[in-house]
């Protein structure tokens, strides 16, 4: 890519990422709920009213979206090489995995394709060490479609800010520097500009190449996206749930305005005159210690003293002046309604984001191992097809990285291992794999695969065990210890000689 047009790019993919700038930011805020719009509320109300309406947001949409990515982990890669399993590719895609601490990296990208509409993940090679492997944010990093299809990336910008020290008539400061990198298929161009003191512009006119280079991996970012339709455009989850939650937000505010002024039967009195009042029927105003009428600010007349309102109480008394002063009640509101409505939209929020109403409402109680896995049947089904797209991108993600470790490792021939997240019986399991295992349909080694939780350095680890425990039974029994035959493995391992 030649410089100027590498500068045109530049400029496409900073207009990007700031037009898409506030529905990123809206649609992050829905999902931490921090950011969420407020339910109506008049103006001129009181700081109380101010008050419960910012106690009635809650986030329901960032326990939708845990719900889901906690539900997803890669704990394994699986690789082929001429139709027969590779352990040593799969211990090296394994050891690039856990240098860049994905284990715990990689619900970053999950989230971010749920919130956003698309995950990224830049992989780039680092001189004397393993390929870097970082996840990118989608407000930072803007991919272009290919010209011919909308599923390869074409070119790509990453733009970010830090900040460096300056110093203006003597006193030290903070000075914004900003970063853009342009990316294609063999090259990237680099460039930088520095803000002026007081935002008043850019030193040296603006943005300066500092560096070029190439890199042999292609386009160094892979996309996570998030329901893609056949035209390349990804959706965030989180937005086509705003108008529920915001449904949600409202009935709670509703709630708790009846749980704070109607929630108990009050009384009003009618025909009191709480005014203190003279011979004449005057008002008498409050005087100060001078014998000055007090002057109220807002309506420019003296302040008149007011009677004591009579308080409730189990020991008081109320008693009125006057013959025509009466007493009545209003009765308390039933919750019950605002409680229901806001259970029925909870429950619309469940089934249009696919999470279980339990997880939602708390109301599960004493299910069976069957009735569980089939109130999860919706959450699992999503949960399968993110990881189905998900496991794409990281194959492809780490085809690049073995291409920049020169192990010619071809992209696409490494398979992502997902944990088993759903919810089943472990008596169940345990009772299929002994029947699966051992006859003419699995060999032993496919049952520790079988086990929920199970990764493959955990199955690698039982292997070992069970060999060194094979091991020590066999010898043993060749010492004369005939006990030690009930304690040996049953089953042999595939390919392994019979210990003598």
């Amino acid at each position: 890519m030649d410089p100027r047009t590498a500068a045109e790019c530049r400029e496409l993919g900073l207009y990007e990422l700031g037009r898409r700038r506030p529905d990123l930011d809206r649609w992050k805020g829905y999902a931490t709920g921090t950011g969420q719009d407020r339910p109506y509320a008049p103006d001129g109300v009181s700081q109380e009213y101010l008050q419960l309406r910012e106690m009635s947001m809650a986030p329901w949409l960032d326990l939708v979206e845990k719900t889901a990515v906690q539900r997803q982990a890669v704990d394994g890669f699986r690789t082929n090489t001429d139709g027969r399993p590779d352990e040593e590719a799969d211990a090296a895609a394994w050891a690039i995995w856990r240098a860049n601490q994905l284990h715990g990296r990689q619900s970053m990208v999950y989230s971010d394709r749920m919130v956003y509409g698309q995950g990224i993940v830049s992989v780039w090679p680092q001189q004397g060490a393993l390929p870097l492997i970082t996840p990118e944010s989608p407000r930072r990093v803007f991919l272009f479609p290919h010209d011919d299809n909308p599923f390869r990336i074409g070119w790509a910008l990453k733009h970010w800010t830090t900040k460096a020290p300056s110093r203006t008539g003597g006193q030290p400061q903070w000075t914004d520097v900003e970063h853009a990198v342009v990316y294609d298929e063999t090259s990237w161009i680099r460039y930088r500009r520095t803000a002026m003191a007081g935002g008043a512009g850019w030193l040296g006119g603006g943005w300066t190449l500092v560096a070029s280079g190439q890199h042999p991996h292609g386009i160094p970012f892979v996309a996570f996206p998030n329901d893609q339709d056949s035209e390349g455009n990804c959706y965030s989850e989180i937005e086509r749930l705003i108008p529920l939650q915001d449904s949600i937000n409202t009935t709670r505010f509703c709630l708790m305005l009846a749980m704070q002024f109607a929630a108990f039967r009050q009384r009003g009195v009618i025909g009191f005159d709480p005014l203190m009042r003279d011979a004449e029927g005057k008002p008498i105003p409050q005087v100060d210690s001078e014998g000055r009428p007090i002057i109220d600010p807002i309506t420019g007349q003296p302040k008149p003293l007011m009677s004591a309102t009579p308080r409730a109480g189990v020991d008081r008394t109320w008693v009125f002046p006057g013959a025509d002063t009466k007493i009545f009640e209003f009765s308390e509101s039933d919750l019950r309604a605002y409680a229901e409505i806001m259970s029925a939209h909870v429950q619309q929020l469940s089934a249009t984001a696919q999470t279980p109403p339990h997880y939602l409402l708390g109301q599960l109680a004493n299910l069976s191992a069957d009735a569980l896995t089939a109130a999860e049947t919706t959450l699992t089904r999503k949960v399968a097809a993110a990881c189905t797209t998900d496991a794409a991108a990281w194959e492809e993600v780490m085809g690049k990285a073995a291409l920049l470790t020169g192990s010619g490792a071809k992209p696409f021939a490494t398979q992502a291992v997902w944990r088993k997240t759903e919810s089943v019986s472990i008596g169940q399991v345990v009772d299929a794999i002994n029947k699966l295992v051992g006859g003419p349909v699995l060999a032993p080694e496919s049952g520790r695969e079988m086990i929920p939780g199970a990764t493959p350095q955990d199955q690698e680890r039982w292997r070992a065990q069970f060999a060194q425990h094979q091991a020590s039974a066999a010898a043993r029994l060749a010492g004369g210890d005939l006990a030690s035959v009930l304690t040996m493995p049953k089953f042999q391992q595939p390919g392994e000689p019979v210990a003598a």
